[in-house]
């Protein structure tokens, strides 16, 4: 009965201090997985948006947020730290505990490898085959426990090592390992709070941005039933046939750095380094914006090889906020097109779409409704929205539709489509 512990009874420097490397990798990982999750993944997996894993196949908003992303009610995250931190804490006892008890603590690292090693393949498993997600922090995770994995099968493998040092040798040689393993986890805790205090960007507060209608709105959407725009004529934004002129706005200022309105989660049309770039400011419950979708996807077709095209959901009431999410989630999968024109017939000005009328939707375009409700639950594109609505606001935006050329505010009398086209060749040659 005491020969299979007993093989756990040796410190083998070299092996040991690899698994304590390692679960200090681990604890670094899963707790940069908790600050992302904490701040949305706005930058996508990593938290940078120059990342290679921020396409489609890689939505760590998803991974997290779905029912494989808790375990008892608490957050993977969580419990990888804490299964990271054991690992490194059995570690230290058996470098401590050179006698009997060394065996213990050994087998104990063992057993729990062995179990994080199962729910390791649960959850790689669920990405794959349920999600159809990635989550690239939780794959450098899950290498991690394979590895740590091999090397508790190799130590179960190896011989015992014989000690035949004396005891002030034996005594001052775990010294040295703790020395080394605590300057170790000093560093790593001086990472992950550099790492916290990083992507600590406070959410800024917008007061007015997301609240709930105003008393004032409310009355408005109770006198008609569709929203208007309070400086315009209803239907001026896609009157039939060209105007005589096609001027730009002259009440508003031009935007002279309009690329930095720009951001990750914009759904596009076109090439970024075009000699023009087309802003378009909506809300999926504008029924302006709804009739000029046929005014704009002309000129989109007709001009996307000399314009790169820039759709923002710009909200303007608290119902529109999931579905524009919704629209940011359907472009992560090449269906903003779809996700728009099917809000836009399904259109509730008052009420807006409810979260099955959502799914619906995205069972018809072909995405997975499951995904979809996943990331719209991790308030995944919150932030932008609300970011982006201010940096509009800021920049003059105040209706919808709004259009910008090259940093232009388009007038009301200039939503056609030969106006735009002329305009868009007009500004390629400037």
């Amino acid at each position: 009965m005491h020969r299979y512990p007993y093989r756990f009874d040796s410190w083998r420097a070299p092996l040991d201090r690899t698994v304590y490397g390692l679960s200090l990798v681990g604890i670094l990982d899963a707790a940069h997985i908790a600050i992302q999750k904490q701040g949305g993944f706005e930058q996508g997996c990593t938290g940078f948006s120059s990342s290679a894993f921020t396409g489609s196949v890689f939505d760590c908003a998803a991974v997290t947020g779905s029912e494989a992303g808790v375990f008892l009610g608490v957050s993977n995250a969580i419990w990888g730290l804490l299964f990271y931190a054991a690992v490194a804490l059995l570690t230290v006892a058996a470098a401590w505990n050179f006698r009997e008890k060394r065996a213990l603590y050994k087998a104990a690292r063992a057993a729990l490898v062995t179990g994080g090693l199962a729910y390791t393949v649960y959850l790689v498993y669920y990405q794959v085959a349920v999600l159809e997600q990635l989550c690239i922090l939780c794959l450098v995770s899950a290498g991690i426990v394979v590895l740590l994995a091999i090397l508790h099968g190799i130590d179960v493998t190896l011989s015992p090592v014989p000690t035949t040092e004396p005891s002030s040798t034996m005594i001052s040689k775990p010294l040295r390992e703790i020395a080394w393993m605590g300057a170790l986890l000093l560093i790593v805790g001086i990472l992950i709070a550099a790492d916290a205090m990083y992507f600590s960007d406070p959410e800024p507060e917008f007061p007015d941005v997301f609240a709930a209608e105003t008393e004032t709105e409310a009355a408005s959407s109770r006198e008609a039933p569709l929203p208007t725009r309070a400086e315009e004529e209803p239907r001026a934004a896609v009157a039939p046939g060209p105007p005589a002129e096609c001027p730009y706005d002259p009440d508003k200022e031009p935007v002279e750095d309009f690329r930095r309105l720009i951001n990750l989660f914009d759904p596009t049309v076109g090439e970024a380094d075009a000699p023009v770039t087309v802003i378009e400011y909506f809300d999926p419950n504008c029924y302006h914006c709804k009739t000029f979708h046929d005014v704009i996807t002309p000129v989109v077709h007709s001009h996307a090889d000399r314009a790169f095209f820039v759709f923002k959901p710009f909200v303007l009431w608290s119902h529109s906020i999931v579905q524009s999410e919704a629209l940011y989630a359907a472009t992560r999968e090449k269906k903003f097109f779809p996700m728009l024109e099917a809000q836009f017939e399904m259109q509730n000005p008052q009420t807006g779409l409810s979260l099955e009328q959502l799914r619906e939707i995205a069972e018809d375009i072909g995405m997975n409704p499951d995904v979809l409700m996943q990331r719209l639950e991790s308030r995944l594109y919150r932030r932008t929205l609300e970011q982006q609505k201010n940096e509009a606001i800021e920049v003059g935006v105040n209706q919808t539709p709004t259009v910008l050329i090259n940093g232009r505010f388009v007038a009301t009398e200039s939503h056609t489509v030969e106006c735009l086209q002329s305009m868009i060749e007009e500004a390629a040659t400037q």
